[in-house]
């Protein structure tokens, strides 16, 4: 899988009681070295002096009270982008799928969009994008769409008042992005898939435990659901399976890994959701 967007730092500070432990500054040559070490291919990571958008973490007792953010967020310099786009080919050749993860701080911009969209077509790959507002509507002719409803209503300016208010906005972003599906989280709503010919509305999975700040979570759901469309796995199923993995992941301090066999032990819950998905063809 090919991962284009931001690379981001999570720092925990710590705190049993009174007593703090901070753990000391990450250094970016620490950071690719454990990603190497864990299988991760870092041909295509730019690095310069630009800093590495930093998420400090406070724990207290077991429980996230505050997070500061040290990032630049404006948009990487031409010269940055094009040092992404002269290895895009030699990547996207020899990838099953990709992945825009873009948090809006400035390494995805709509040259860099376009470019990748264009040559995943040439190569017939699939490219889901999990977009922020102001890349939102720049994400055209990409395979899956996937964000929350409040993005999706402020890209398109569609007040959210019902669920024909919902539906109208989902055939918007249909209609100006040009993909195949959409698919829009809605909390503890659900989900509601939309496709060329069906809406399909999921139900909530289990949320975190009271007081459990998760962090990944959506990262996390978008994973499972790329490589479960890079393998050729039905949209459908493909949200099932991501949506269980988000679940497995909410009830967890920090970012972690959700296991293969912990999604496996989910197979009764599996087809218990599914009797409860519905599914209405578009007229």
């Amino acid at each position: 899988m090919l991962v284009v967007g931001d690379l981001m730092v999570d720092r925990y500070v710590v705190s049993q009681g009174r007593k703090l432990s901070r753990e000391a500054p990450v250094p970016v040559a620490w950071v690719q070295d454990e990603l190497r070490r864990k299988g991760v291919d870092l041909s295509g990571v730019v690095v310069n002096e630009r800093p590495t958008s930093l998420k400090t973490r406070f724990i207290l007792n077991h429980r996230q009270y505050l997070r500061i953010d040290k990032e630049s967020r404006s948009d990487v310099d031409s010269h940055i982008t094009k040092q992404f786009l002269s290895s895009l080919k030699h990547l996207v050749e020899g990838t099953d799928g990709i992945v825009f993860s873009d948090y809006d701080k400035g390494v995805i911009t709509p040259e860099l969009i376009s470019n990748v969209v264009e040559d995943s077509r040439v190569q017939g790959t699939k490219v889901l994008a999990q977009p922020k507002v102001r890349h939102y509507l720049d994400y055209i002719g990409v395979s899956m769409v996937k964000s929350n409803v409040r993005e999706g209503a402020i890209a398109t300016g569609v007040s959210l008042v019902n669920d024909a208010s919902l539906r109208n906005m989902g055939h918007n972003l249909m209609t100006r992005l040009e993909c195949d599906s959409i698919l829009l989280t809605r909390s503890e709503q659900g989900m509601i898939l939309f496709e060329k010919k069906n809406i399909t509305n999921f139900p909530a999975f289990k949320g975190p435990k009271p007081g459990f700040n998760a962090v990944g979570v959506r990262d996390c759901m978008t994973a499972v659901l790329a490589c479960s469309m890079a393998t050729g796995a039905p949209v459908r199923e493909a949200v099932l399976l991501a949506g269980l993995a988000a679940s497995q992941q909410a009830d967890k301090i920090g970012t972690v890994v959700v296991d293969l066999n912990e999604l496996r032990s989910q197979a009764d819950t599996t087809v218990e959701l599914a009797e409860r998905i519905v599914q209405v063809p578009v007229h």
